[in-house]
């Protein structure tokens, strides 16, 4: 039958105040049969003012920090894209933030809720985000993965595939980070291919064993 994960991820873990906070929710069928009657409901909370909601293949309503968005069907394989704009508060701290959807699979009522982690079996997770203020430099790291090359089970990592590792590093805070360094070991049971490392700003340091290391030298606040 049909299977529907929702993963809701967000453009940065910290975001300073009166920053843009963007909320990304994906839908996708996982399953072998078509899902109908799709249902998205997803209240922001008031820390993060929200702007704007938009979708290329769903129907969006906003009312206040309410979003909904509805999906007649979904074919087995396929997905669809919600995107939540909003503002950071004045209020530091961390803001958790989980949405919602029902659909029908063959007729059945199913319901679910969003993903941060991207890692279906450890249960659903709250999408989290801080806000942050003051005039210190702050940085913002995220390090998400995918394959490369996938053997079978699909989807998933196991023996044999090519896993990409790309970390992000933003400068959100209110002065000029120097000498800024990133390490980062390899994972157990992982191997590092020889000179893969790579990095759009400095110079990569060590590309040939764990821990990978990169000069980043200085980021300017955005």
């Amino acid at each position: 039958g049909g299977a529907l994960y929702a993963r809701k991820t967000v453009n940065a873990a910290s975001v300073a105040t009166g920053g843009t906070v963007t909320y990304t929710i994906t839908l996708e069928n996982t399953g072998s049969t078509e899902l109908t009657n799709l249902q998205f409901s997803d209240t922001v909370p008031t820390q993060i003012t929200v702007t704007n909601a938009t979708s290329a293949t769903a129907t969006v309503t906003r009312s206040g920090q309410l979003i909904t968005a509805s999906l007649d069907s979904l074919a087995a394989g396929a997905s669809a894209t919600v995107t939540i704009t909003g503002t950071a508060g004045v209020t530091p701290g961390t803001v958790n933030n989980q949405g919602a959807v029902t659909y029908n699979d063959n007729g059945t009522p199913q319901s679910t809720q969003t993903d941060f982690d991207g890692l279906p079996g450890n249960g659903n997770q709250p999408t989290p985000v801080t806000i942050i203020s003051g005039t210190d430099p702050q940085l913002d790291v995220q390090k998400r993965w995918s394959l490369l090359t996938d053997t079978a089970p699909l989807g998933v990592p196991s023996p044999g595939d090519t896993l990409l590792y790309t970390t992000t590093i933003r400068h959100v805070g209110g002065a000029i980070a120097e000498n800024v360094r990133f390490s980062d070991p390899v994972p157990t049971y992982t191997t590092l291919v020889p000179n893969s490392v790579v990095t759009s700003q400095g110079a990569v340091i060590s590309a040939t064993a764990s821990p990978v290391t990169v000069n980043l030298g200085t980021l300017g606040t955005l």
